[in-house]
């Protein structure tokens, strides 16, 4: 990697704390993610429906899923308890 200090990811949250991630933290997280993911049985062309609010955590578990070639399915508060059924059910995410 060319600049792991380098500043990837730069987070504030609703209370005014900033957090800063370095690309060599983004691959450290991304890649134990990753191996996470691949433990619980998510392979390649599964798709993965996480749903979490707009957080570090959430940009960490999608490039996660790109990492193994699983697809990752955007789900969010935002939408209806009949929206995310449908969006889930629809891209057949699985179920583990």
């Amino acid at each position: 990697m060319k600049n792991p200090d380098k500043t990837a990811i730069i987070w504030v949250s609703y209370d005014g704390k900033e957090r800063k991630i370095t690309y060599g933290e983004l691959k450290d997280y991304v890649s134990r993610f990753a191996i996470g993911l691949q433990k619980i049985g998510v392979k390649k062309g599964d798709v993965v429906a996480i749903y979490m609010s707009n957080i570090p955590k959430a940009f960490i578990s999608v490039y996660a899923c790109y990492r193994i070639g699983a697809i990752y399915n955007i789900i969010f508060s935002g939408f209806s308890a009949n929206a995310l059924l449908e969006r889930i059910e629809d891209t057949k995410a699985v179920s583990l």
